[in-house]
Parts: structure tokens; C-alpha cells; sequence
């Protein structure tokens, strides 16, 4: 059967043919949906608990004292280096600070140092229409103050989380390691 005499069987209303073609698409449609659940099925929970065994994994490698180090409520690691004696960090304020991010191998992703520049933001969490930061930043930078430094431990989740920047070196599910020198507050 040619496409020119199927097009003519369903103008002409062949039920038949007609309810076929209807059970047909329906279980495409159903097939595609069940195949995407799968595919895009992320389980956030699942992924807190890898992260939290990845940042304690990294702790006794890298002989970092566990007893220094605060974990907020989110998940959140702070380690503090250096206490800053400037003003408190809060949120929306707009602060001039040094880092450099490194993943769980300590392989450095990105560095304002080596940039050769310090880097201005406002501390707030990124969104579709105002530039901020992760939420690991926005929760981790107040407990900091002006000249004060300190190294966030950011799960996944509070950091890029299953769907990062395509463009970015970041992959799915990273934790990443902050070692933030705060500069100034603006």
C-alpha cells in the first residue's frame, strides 16, 4: 500500500484503518514516555549520600582534621584557614575574593589566581535572570568574613547537580573543593 492510498483510506474514513493507526501511536507515545522516565529519573537522595561518602573519602585522604570542619544542615562543608577579622559575608552583598576550585581528585577546574584576577561577584544563589553564584557559595561564604580563609566542600547538589553548563568542564554529580580568600565586601 502506497502513502497516496493510505492517506485516501483515512479520508475516506476506513475505521479500521483509522483506530490501527490511533492504537499504534498511542503505544509509541507510551513507549517513548516509559523510556524517558527511565532515562531522565534522578534520584537526589541517592545522590546526597554518594556525595556525603565522597567528601568523607576525601577527608581521610587528604588528612584534612574532620574535627575543624562544620557541616551545615544542606550538607555543606566549611573548614576555616585563616579567620578573617573584616566584616561578616551576607548574603547579597557583593564581595571581591581569590579561589581556586578543584574536584574530589584535586585536579584544579578553575583558578582566579591563575587568572591573574581576584573575582567580584554578589552572594547569592544564580538564577535565569540575576548572576549570582552555586548555592554552595551563597550558603558557605557567610560564615566568612573580609580577610578570612577557608576551603567549601560542595555536594552535588549544591553546587551543579545533575545537569551542569554543557559548555562547562564540570560533569554531572561533582563535588567540588573551594579554597576561597575573601578580599573585600562592596
Amino acid at each position: 500500500m502506497t502513502l497516496l492510498t493510505l492517506k485516501n483510506k483515512l479520508r475516506k474514513g476506513n475505521g479500521l484503518l483509522q483506530t490501527l493507526l490511533l492504537v499504534v501511536t498511542i503505544l509509541s507515545f507510551t513507549a517513548c514516555a516509559e523510556d524517558d522516565t527511565e532515562r531522565f529519573f534522578f534520584d537526589e537522595e541517592a545522590q546526597k549520600v554518594k556525595d556525603e561518602e565522597a567528601i568523607r573519602k576525601y577527608f581521610r585522604d587528604n588528612n584534612v582534621d574532620t574535627t575543624a570542619v562544620v557541616r551545615t544542615q544542606s550538607g555543606l562543608y566549611y573548614l576555616e584557614v585563616t579567620e578573617g577579622e573584616g566584616e561578616e559575608i551576607q548574603l547579597n552583598d557583593t564581595v571581591e575574593a581569590h579561589y581556586i576550585g578543584r574536584f574530589i581528585n584535586n585536579l584544579i577546574f578553575d583558578s582566579s589566581y591563575n587568572r591573574g584576577k581576584a573575582y567580584t561577584f554578589v552572594v547569592r544563589e544564580s538564577t535565569l535572570t540575576e548572576q549570582g553564584v552555586i548555592k554552595g557559595w551563597a550558603e558557605g561564604l557567610p560564615l566568612m568574613r573580609v580577610g578570612g580563609e577557608g576551603f567549601l566542600y560542595v555536594p552535588s547538589h549544591l553546587a551543579y547537580g545533575p545537569y551542569p553548563d554543557p559548555s562547562s568542564s564540570i560533569p554531572p554529580n561533582a563535588v567540588l573543593v573551594f579554597n576561597i580568600e575573601v578580599l573585600s565586601k562592596k
